[in-house]
């Protein structure tokens, strides 16, 4: 990405998700303007393909002992915009999500 080392960004513990935040929204700024198709049919009240792109994972990895919180927190997360007809929080989310790094450190 734009001669980025993806690598970088990897989470070591619940420590780094304040520094990777704000290094995403350094590399992203100049998309920033983008919509994504899933916030789109969000916005319309439209039903998401989450189930098809992030909840296939969770599924998938049933009865092998592999956990997947992250993505079922993403699934968790896009479901209730849907059934609350309202748009996802970023701060609220970001929290969610430092939560379910350190249950799972």
């Amino acid at each position: 990405m734009m001669g980025f080392d993806l690598s970088t960004l990897e989470l070591q513990s619940s420590e780094d998700v304040e520094v990777r935040v704000q290094t995403f929204r350094t590399l992203l700024k100049a998309h920033r303007l983008l919509r994504a198709s899933m916030l789109q049919d969000l916005e319309r009240h439209r039903p998401t393909e989450i189930d098809y792109i992030n909840g296939v994972i969770p599924k998938q990895a049933e009865g092998t002992g592999i956990l997947t919180p992250f993505n079922s927190l993403v699934v968790q997360c896009v479901k209730q915009a849907e059934e609350h007809q309202t748009m996802p929080d970023f701060e609220t989310n970001l929290k969610r999500f430092a939560y379910c790094l350190k249950e799972n450190e």
